[in-house]
C-alpha cells in the first residue's frame, strides 16, 4: 500500500468551536469550513488532516453518530513543552494535569480547547537509563 496522507477525523458537538484551539493558537489552516465539518492542515505536515465532523451528521458512521471526542487526544511535537503551556494557557486553553517528564524520553503536557479533544504536547527529552534497562532497550 503506497500511502500518501494521513487523516483524523473527531466527531463533536460543534466542530467550529472544536478546531478553534487548532486555529487560534497551535498554526493549523481551515482547508474547509461547512457547518458540520471542519478540515485543518497544519503548514509542517500538509499531508495530514485533521478534521471534526458533527455529531448525528449523515456522513458520521451511524454507530458513531451520538459519540464524542472523550479518550481522544492529539499529539503534537513541540521544542518547548513549558513555554507552549505557558502560551495556550494564557491565551485560554486549560492545563489538563501538569507537565511530567516521562522515562521512555517525552516531556507531556494536556490541554483542552473548548468541544474538541485533548491536545497532547510533546518535547523529546533524554529517556532515563535505568528504565530503557528495564525495558531490554538501549539508549538511541
Amino acid at each position: 500500500m503506497q500511502v500518501t496522507g494521513l487523516g483524523t477525523a473527531i466527531v463533536c458537538a460543534d466542530p467550529q468551536r472544536a478546531s478553534r484551539l487548532f486555529t487560534e493558537h497551535l498554526g493549523f489552516e481551515v482547508t474547509v469550513a461547512l457547518d458540520w465539518y471542519v478540515d485543518l492542515v497544519h503548514p509542517g505536515v500538509p499531508a495530514s488532516h485533521l478534521a471534526f465532523l458533527a455529531q448525528g451528521h449523515a456522513a458520521v458512521p451511524e454507530a458513531l453518530r451520538s459519540t464524542s471526542a472523550d479518550g481522544v487526544f492529539v499529539t503534537l511535537v513541540v521544542e518547548d513543552v513549558v513555554a507552549e503551556v505557558e502560551r495556550l494557557t494564557a491565551a485560554g486553553a486549560t492545563r489538563v494535569g501538569e507537565i511530567v517528564d516521562a522515562p521512555w524520553g517525552q516531556r507531556r503536557a494536556f490541554l483542552r480547547g473548548d468541544d474538541g479533544p485533548l491536545v497532547e504536547l510533546v518535547q523529546p527529552v533524554p529517556p532515563d537509563p535505568a528504565w530503557l534497562e528495564a525495558q531490554g532497550l538501549t539508549m538511541p
